[in-house]
């Protein structure tokens, strides 16, 4: 009876042992779950930070596009617009050249005018 006894104690102390491993590994096993949870939490938060800054720098690249395209559009503008200027200004430069040789031949008209007259 006494070996009963002992075998009997050492169960229970065994019991008690796996007991307390089992509760050891239940705690484990939440605080793994706490961390596991929060890590997902984190990197959650951080995808949705990353994703938002994303969806700014879009937006911003999205405006800047318009702006790029405006400006082109303005640039092209200009640019027709000098073209005419140019264009225009060679026709003034040319008027004025045809007028001075029509000057120029009148006074030579007068001079030889006068050279006949003398």
């Amino acid at each position: 009876i006494k070996d009963y006894k002992l075998q009997f104690d050492q169960l229970e102390a065994l019991n008690a042992s796996l007991k307390e491993a089992m509760e050891t590994k239940d705690i484990n096993h939440a605080k793994m779950k706490e961390i596991y949870d929060g890590k997902i939490k984190d990197s959650k938060e951080a995808l949705a930070n990353v994703e938002n800054a994303n969806n700014i720098l879009n937006d911003k690249s999205e405006l800047q596009q318009e702006e790029i395209e405006q400006y082109m559009e303005q640039m092209e503008v200009l640019k027709k617009s000098n073209l005419d200027y140019a264009q225009n200004l060679e026709g003034v430069k040319n008027e004025r050249i045809q007028d001075e040789r029509q000057w120029l031949e009148k006074e030579e008209d007068l001079r030889n005018e006068i050279t006949v007259l003398r």
